[in-house]
């Protein structure tokens, strides 16, 4: 008897980013989309329609509780509004589902530490959608670094020219800042920074 060992995902939340790991999901060879949770089932009908039309139907919830008790989940991907990202992560890791949530993980260091120490609990890993690591260039000047063939790194630098999808849950602090800040984590490894100093503008 064939054992089925792809992953059954669940995905919270149909807004902008969503469209993406629905597509992602739909199109992966380990993974299949088999239910989806937002506040509406005519929005969940709307983005099924637009972005995964082909793929499988996924069972429909509003209430993420009922979801959890009704299907059996390897992992969620959480794109809901950054506020309410340390909730559902939390209520994901109390039903023993994996999470990939979008960034920021969550709004201050004591949702860090308390979903931290819940993804210990439950033996489940957590972990903020940071595709630039996946990124052939960073990846590349990671190896430059490794390598040192750029030499001593005395500084790093981050400058944000292009706003993309202006949004109105978070500034683009919160919004952008967070890649930046894993790709230059990613870059120095087991290096700390000495100081570290940001700036910005409103208009």
């Amino acid at each position: 008897m064939e054992i089925n060992s792809r992953l059954k995902i669940g995905l919270i939340g149909c807004g902008g980013i969503a469209r993406r790991h629905a597509q992602s999901l739909v199109s992966s060879e380990a993974a299949d989309l088999v239910a989806m949770c937002d506040v509406s089932t005519d929005i969940m009908d709307r983005f099924i329609a637009e972005h995964i039309p082909e793929a499988p139907r996924p069972v429909l919830f509003t209430d993420q509780d009922e979801l959890y008790a009704q299907v059996d989940l390897d992992g969620v991907v959480i794109a809901t509004p950054h506020n309410m990202h340390c909730e559902h992560s939390s209520h994901a890791l109390s039903a023993g589902c994996h999470v990939l949530v979008e960034k920021p993980m969550a709004r201050n260091c004591e949702e860090i530490y308390a979903l931290s120490e819940l993804s210990k609990e439950k033996r489940r890993v957590a972990m903020a959608g940071f595709t630039f690591l996946f990124n052939p260039a960073v990846r590349l000047i990671k190896k430059l670094i490794d390598d040192n063939e750029l030499g001593q790194l005395r500084y790093l630098y981050s400058e944000r020219v292009n706003l993309g999808r202006i949004r109105s849950d978070v500034d683009a602090l919160w919004n952008l800042a967070p890649h930046d800040i894993s790709i230059i984590q990613y870059w120095l490894g087991d290096l700390e920074p000495v100081a570290v100093h940001r700036h910005g503008m409103s208009y």
